[in-house]
């Protein structure tokens, strides 16, 4: 029989601005058990997503933003943490990898277009060259996995994608090499960050062919169901 649990995924994702009300939620209660999957989109401090990892007991999968808010690591992080660790305690970069959850691929895209020669900024070049390997992986893993039942799949970035939410000016400009991205590869969501909203119950949903695209600024539900997917600030 098949497992359609597999293709449901409840995610937080988080972005650009520590959340004083999500802070207070996982102080208050048990919070662990509501998402299965916390994405952070970039360019929050370091210690905010440790707090998260600790406050949840889960992993937090990651993207940079074009700011580096991040400390030296820290040495007495939980040892549940150590097989994951990368530059965050208690987080896993994104970028640059592939990485299996249920019935999904979820990849990565740190930084923003290039705009002053700070790191973590890309020229579009640069990042259609990124596009171009995750294509080519990807499409290996398909191959690898022929009779596996199908991956969906899920990206995280902090830029956004050109023309979906973005803005004129050089920094906030969306990449248009993520417009060949979900062409070619057809996820089904697509999560970033970058952009700032008024606050953290404002939306910013959009669709492209059939991969919705969200701006995740502060923090949001994300339910995928299938190819449905809803994005919302209660939780």
């Amino acid at each position: 029989m098949k497992d359609n649990s597999l293709n449901k995924l409840t995610i937080l994702a988080v972005s650009d601005k520590e959340s004083n009300y999500l802070k207070s939620v996982i102080a208050s209660r048990n919070f662990k058990n509501n998402f299965e999957l916390i994405i952070s989109c970039g360019d929050l401090h370091q210690n905010y997503i440790t707090y998260l990892a600790d406050g949840t007991n889960k992993i937090i999968y990651y993207v940079n933003g074009n700011h580096n808010y991040y400390l030296p690591p820290r040495t007495n992080f939980k040892n549940r943490f150590k097989l994951e660790y990368n530059s965050i305690p208690g987080g896993l970069d994104l970028h640059n990898k592939i990485i299996p959850f249920k019935n999904f691929l979820i990849c990565g895209f740190s930084g923003s277009k290039l705009y002053n020669n700070q790191p973590y900024q890309y020229s579009e070049k640069k990042i259609y060259w990124q596009v171009l390997k995750y294509y080519l992986r990807i499409k290996w893993y398909r191959l690898l996995h022929l009779f596996a039942a199908p991956k969906k799949i899920i990206v995280i970035s902090h830029a956004p994608v050109a023309g979906y939410g973005d803005q004129p000016d050089p920094c906030h400009s969306g990449f248009k090499a993520f417009r060949f991205f979900i062409k070619k590869l057809k996820p089904v969501l697509w999560l970033h960050g970058h952009i700032h909203l008024k606050d953290f119950t404002s939306s910013a949903v959009y669709k492209f062919k059939k991969t919705t695209i969200v701006n995740v600024y502060e923090f949001k539900k994300i339910t995928v169901k299938q190819n449905d997917v809803k994005a919302e600030y209660k939780i």
